[in-house]
């Protein structure tokens, strides 16, 4: 008797859960915090736009169901529980996370599109099971082509539709394809040098605050002299400022930065063995993508300056080792921009 029950007990399996829970507490803390925060924003919003309930509701819940998962990255607990996952399985969890905001949005304004919700999955799909394939330098490149290819499509505006002009809600599209490539990346294909995460350290902020200082004393007197840059501030309220600043510290320098720093220049290294030749390619890279900026196209001259602009991005996300120290320079370098000049 004592030898079955021996044998019964080794069998059983140890109860996973309290470790899940304790791994992921951080992270559902950091998602309390953020509907917190974001509701009486999107409150504030739908007052000041004069929303109904019945369009605003579901566009704050959309919004904030998105947010819950594109701070997921930032927590390690949370990526290891889903590193514990077969990979496969892994990338069907991403893709799914990636069209609940578009269900959340579009079934209670009764503007679901089966059209729209399978181009969505499809796109999510592409690129959340796009890094399951072999590594190849190929495959690497053509990740980044499909992700830009996606952006400048300008699809998502056809996805989400906005119930009233003054809401982008596309702009949900481009946070969900933010959060679903960055997961696929870091439970997929991480590399050594990315470090991402939304809170510099002291030694980010300094390094990344110099070079924003140095790219500024380049950028300014270039940018006037090439005509895209002309001086004129724009007053708005401190608490306007500071949210400018964070939504681009958090929006479009981290994903800016994740995927021209902390892949495309780290992939180059590799690839060609020189860090110096890295920064110009990816530098390069940075600036062509933005040939589509403002009503003219080719806006070239806007390109060579934000191409010159990234050489310093570059430089701070090699000195900092870390995509954080590069955010912390591109999105000084934008708020000034939007704060004092105008283009």
């Amino acid at each position: 008797m004592e030898a079955i029950i021996d044998t019964s007990a080794a069998s059983v399996k140890p109860d996973w859960r309290p470790g899940l829970r304790t791994a992921l507490r951080p992270w559902m803390i950091g998602v309390g915090i953020c509907w917190l925060v974001l509701a009486a924003v999107a409150f504030a919003l739908a007052r000041s736009r004069h929303l109904p309930a019945a369009v605003a509701v579901p566009i704050a819940l959309a919004f904030l169901t998105e947010v819950t998962f594109y701070i997921l990255p930032g927590f390690t607990g949370a990526l290891a529980a889903l590193r514990r996952i077969q990979q496969p399985q892994a990338a069907g969890l991403t893709t799914t996370a990636a069209l609940l905001p578009y269900l959340i949005l579009t079934i209670p304004q009764l503007s679901f599109s089966p059209e729209r919700f399978l181009t969505l999955a499809a796109i999510m799909g592409a690129v959340a099971f796009w890094l399951l394939l072999p590594a190849h330098p190929l495959r690497n490149l053509s990740f980044l082509v499909l992700l830009g290819g996606i952006l400048l499509s300008g699809i998502f505006e056809w996805i989400y539709p906005s119930p009233e002009a003054k809401t982008p809600i596309f702009v949900l599209g481009h946070l969900t394809l933010i959060s679903t490539a960055v997961l696929a990346v870091l439970l997929f294909d991480p590399g050594d040098q990315i470090r991402f995460g939304f809170i510099p350290t002291a030694r980010e902020c300094g390094i990344g605050t110099l070079w924003a200082l140095g790219a500024a004393a380049v950028a300014l007197p270039l940018g006037l002299k090439l005509g895209v840059l002309h001086l004129g501030a724009h007053p708005v309220p401190f608490w306007a400022a500071l949210g400018e600043v964070l939504a681009f510290f958090w929006v479009i320098a981290l994903s800016e930065e994740f995927f021209f720093r902390a892949l495309l220049q780290q992939w180059l290294t590799n690839w060609t063995g020189s860090a110096e030749t890295a920064i110009i390619l990816a530098s390069a890279a940075f600036g062509a993508c933005h040939l589509s900026f403002g009503r003219q196209f080719p806006n070239v001259r806007f390109a060579i300056l934000v191409g010159i602009v990234g050489l310093f991005y570059g430089g701070a996300y090699r000195q900092g080792r870390s995509m954080r120290a590069s955010m912390v320079t591109h999105a000084l370098l934008v708020s000034a921009w939007r704060l004092f000049l105008h283009s």
